[in-house]
């Protein structure tokens, strides 16, 4: 009555998930890479632009620190 699951057999091509895994591991390293240098230079420039007075800016400066941090924790989590 029950299927067993053990006797179930994968039909699907090894060698092109590899090459996938491969271009999908790159990219996301590239994105990876992407988010965290924006995330260091939106940092610093908020940074600057807090000790320079400049408050609209550096508002902008920290909106896209967060978004670059959060860009970092959904990239974790998918991953």
């Amino acid at each position: 009555m029950f299927i067993s699951v053990l006797t179930m057999t994968n039909t699907m091509n090894t060698t092109t998930d590899s090459t996938a895994n491969i271009a999908t591991n790159s990219r996301n390293r590239r994105h990876r890479t992407l988010l965290w240098t924006a995330l260091a230079l939106s940092a610093l420039c908020n940074a600057g632009t807090s000790i320079a007075g400049l408050g609209i800016v550096s508002i902008v400066f920290g909106v896209l620190t967060l978004l670059c941090g959060a860009g970092l924790v959904v990239h974790y989590r998918w991953r």
